[in-house]
């Protein structure tokens, strides 16, 4: 997967909250499922006192990439969460939910960590 960016600033927010649409497959039915993202990290502080934040169409290029695989809907919130922290590095506090539907049921996945 490719794609992630990180953009450094002098100046900081106590927190990013980022919404996008990720697609998979279902490993179980093979049925493409569509997931509601919310994204929120605290920015970790850089050497100079600013702060490094994703970019945002990097993020989208990220997602996309979970496009046509077989995964489950927990599998890629954990995976958005180690990704994104490996990306922003130590000091950064991250968080996924995704939500989505599997027939009659809505689902709703969270995965956290600090970085």
């Amino acid at each position: 997967m490719a794609g992630l960016r990180v953009l450094e600033s002098r100046r900081c927010v106590d927190e990013v909250v980022m919404r996008a649409e990720v697609y998979a497959v279902c490993p179980v039915t093979g049925i493409v499922d569509r997931y509601e993202a919310v994204i929120r990290y605290r920015p970790p502080r850089g050497g100079d006192g600013g702060c490094r934040y994703l970019e945002a169409l990097g993020l989208q290029g990220f997602l996309d990439g979970f496009r046509g695989r077989r995964l489950l809907q927990e599998e890629i919130a954990s995976m958005i969460v180690d990704e994104l922290c490996r990306v922003l590095g130590g000091g950064a506090y991250v968080e996924a939910v995704l939500r989505g539907s599997h027939g009659p049921v809505e689902m709703e996945v969270r995965a956290s960590r600090e970085c």
